[in-house]
């Protein structure tokens, strides 16, 4: 869910990451030595113009998501959460939902419930 880049994590000489990632669902990750990709980076200006369109990629995704958080209600952000991540609802757990979208679990249940109330009068 949220832009996690695993060619930024620091390599064992730079000592332990000061971020801890935990993932939702199955990924991979691929980690290479920061010296290999300043070398790659010299040799390939290509590499670094990548590297700058998924740093803008991701500063992109965290300010919509800052931006849905302050300006949404919690109905809201729950259909906008829904719609950019279709079936992630029935995936992950309600406390990490209630979390990423800035309510309580109580909140989203409630909002899940309005929701389905809604749909069941549109019926």
């Amino acid at each position: 869910m949220h832009c996690i880049k695993a060619w930024q994590l620091p390599d064992a000489q730079c000592g332990p990451s000061p971020v801890d990632m935990e993932a939702l669902t199955d990924v991979d990750i691929v980690s290479f030595p920061i010296q290999t990709v300043a070398e790659l980076e010299l040799k390939y200006p290509q590499i670094l113009r990548m590297e700058n369109q998924v740093l803008t990629e991701c500063w992109q995704e965290q300010w919509e998501l800052k931006r849905i958080r302050y300006e949404y209600n919690t109905l809201e952000r729950y259909r906008w959460f829904c719609k950019k991540y279709p079936g992630a609802s029935g995936k992950l757990k309600n406390k990490h939902i209630a979390s990423f979208l800035d309510m309580t679990p109580p909140t989203l249940s409630n909002v899940r419930r309005q929701l389905a109330e809604e749909l069941a009068e549109e019926e």
